[in-house]
Formats: C-alpha cells, sequence, structure tokens
C-alpha cells in the first residue's frame, strides 16, 4: 500500500475509534442519571422529601394552552381575568 492508502485508513480507523467512545459516554452517561419522580405529598414528610408545591392559576391556564384545550385568544382572555384579579387582592402603589 501506499502511503495515502495508509493514511486514509489510520482515519477511518481514528474515527471509529472516537464514534466508539462518544456512543460508551453517552450510554454510561443516560445509565447514571437519576429518575426524577413525583413526590407524594403525603409520604414526603416521612421520607424527608419536599412536598410539591401545588399549581398556581397561571400554572394550569398555561397547561390548558399547552395541551391544546384553549385557544391564544381564550388565554390571554383568561390571564388579563387573573391579573385583574391579582391586582384587586394585592394592589401596587407608586411610592
Amino acid at each position: 500500500m501506499d502511503n495515502l492508502g495508509v493514511l486514509v485508513w489510520a482515519l477511518v480507523g481514528l474515527r471509529l475509534a472516537i464514534l466508539v467512545v462518544q456512543i460508551a459516554v453517552s450510554r454510561g452517561r443516560r445509565a447514571t442519571s437519576p429518575v426524577r419522580q413525583g413526590v407524594d405529598p403525603c409520604l414526603g414528610p416521612v421520607t424527608g422529601l419536599p412536598p410539591q408545591p401545588s399549581p398556581t392559576a397561571e400554572d394550569i391556564v398555561q397547561d390548558r394552552l399547552l395541551c391544546g384545550a384553549m385557544s391564544r385568544e381564550d388565554f390571554r382572555t383568561e390571564m388579563a381575568r387573573l391579573a385583574a384579579q391579582d391586582d384587586l387582592s394585592h394592589p401596587v402603589s407608586p411610592p
């Protein structure tokens, strides 16, 4: 084989080695990543885990928008209603 053939096969072998290392690293990272599970609010104090906060009205409206149960116009109307309601319960006055 001439020098060019050796160089090509060396580069192909190097590329395959890099690919194998990338696959091994990504599988190792995936295997060691912790599985995130929801915390039971009843068992949280027993197991020492903090309970998950209950969703706010804004979170519920956003979830409805993202799952397609609400149109954009309905989302804007509902958020305006929530903002007006918040303004009545927590008024802000300029200093």
